[in-house]
């Protein structure tokens, strides 16, 4: 659930965020920024293709396969902060790409394993709380990223969603064994992880 949440607090944080940061750092007016954004839904709809392939092929555990989905969110997050802030295509480029990762995060977390709890006739209930949690981290954004960038500028956000990819990383790697465990790595084997 934590994971969850900051799903939803980074997809919507950034995805808001985007137009404010073009237009406030590099000086382009607000319907181009508003424009930059175009590449948002693009970039979702690749981490949806680049996520299934990496859960079908490469990475059978959802919930690794998630703590590599927000890794990819980090690594965008940290080539943003660190190396690539001079340039404004790199940097939507940056931002498109770890909001768009957030969306492949989504597909493990709220569509792929709420089918598991089938067995328990739980479907419905589990999809309902993890969708609510996405929700709850998108308000908690709206009203934390402009108090951070307030705060503590461009850099001080990026931080934050550096710190918060690695941190869903982690809950959804850590996770992950118990969840290998309980299932098998196969909801048609008619395991639920929940017991």
């Amino acid at each position: 659930m934590c994971a969850i949440l900051l799903q939803g607090a980074l997809r919507d944080g950034i995805t808001n965020w985007l137009p404010t940061y073009v237009n406030e750092n590099f000086g382009i007016d607000s319907s181009s920024a508003v424009l930059s954004g175009a590449l948002l839904p693009v970039c979702g709809a690749l981490a949806y293709i680049v996520t299934q392939f990496i859960h079908k092929r490469l990475i059978k555990n959802e919930l690794l396969c998630a703590a590599a989905v927000f890794s990819a969110c980090a690594a965008s997050a940290a080539l943003l902060r660190f190396f690539a802030a001079g340039n404004v295509f790199v940097s939507v480029v940056c931002l498109a790409v770890a909001a768009g990762s957030m969306h492949g995060v989504n597909l493990i977390l709220i569509c792929i394993i709420p089918p598991f709890f089938a067995v328990n006739g739980r479907v419905a209930l589990v999809s309902g709380i993890m969708n609510a949690g996405v929700y709850i981290g998108s308000a908690f954004a709206t009203y934390c990223v402009p108090l951070v960038t307030g705060s503590y500028g461009k850099n001080g956000y990026l931080d934050l969603c550096l710190a918060a990819a690695l941190c869903g990383a982690a809950f959804c790697a850590a996770a992950s064994v118990k969840w290998r465990a309980k299932n098998n790595g196969s909801k048609e084997n008619g395991i639920c992880p929940n017991g």
